[in-house]
């Protein structure tokens, strides 16, 4: 994994090969990346080269859970009460049109996924808005909205069932 710091500040965690300056910010063709904490790496300046770092998340989707609820809460989504069977059905509905967008072949192909930095606005909502990858990010950000609404350690959670699963028998005594 490599970390930079872009010209506006914002820290950058890239799975995969390094990255390359490109105008404002960080760029690399075969690898992912994702904002991680600024408060991370202080001494990580734009002027710098990035860094390999081996970096493990501790409480990743727990954290994740939190800053998602707090950005639903500000963009008005609880201003109405939903129980939480709303809330699972909408998680379904991004399911739905995750289904819909790959019966139609719709995929933002890595290419696509790390072209966008100009404007990123426009190149998401014509490259990426409503494909499969889109959809399936929805739910997501629906479910660990719930996690952080009803303050789940889920984190915890998924280790305890990797962890029973690892004791199951294969298939889990069922055809599929």
């Amino acid at each position: 994994m490599w970390v930079a710091r872009d010209k506006s500040g914002r820290l950058w965690l890239y799975d995969g090969y390094k990255p390359n300056r490109y105008k404002e910010g960080w760029r690399s063709q075969l690898a992912s990346c994702r904002e991680i904490d600024q408060s991370l790496f202080p001494s990580l300046r734009w002027e710098d080269e990035p860094i390999e770092a081996n970096i493990t998340p501790l409480n990743y989707l727990n954290t994740l859970s939190k800053d998602i609820h707090e950005e639903c809460i500000n963009k008005g989504f609880y201003e109405d009460h939903h129980e939480i069977g709303t809330r699972l059905m909408l998680v379904v509905s991004e399911l739905s049109e995750a289904l819909e967008a790959d019966r139609k072949n719709r995929h933002a192909t890595q290419h696509i996924i790390y072209g966008l930095n100009e404007n990123f606005e426009r190149d998401f909502s014509l490259r990426v808005k409503d494909t499969f990858e889109d959809e399936i990010a929805d739910a997501i950000i629906r479910l660990l909205d719930i996690v952080g609404y009803l303050k789940i350690d889920i984190d915890n959670h998924i280790a305890l069932k990797r962890r029973y699963n690892s004791l199951r028998p294969y298939k889990h005594n069922k055809n599929y």
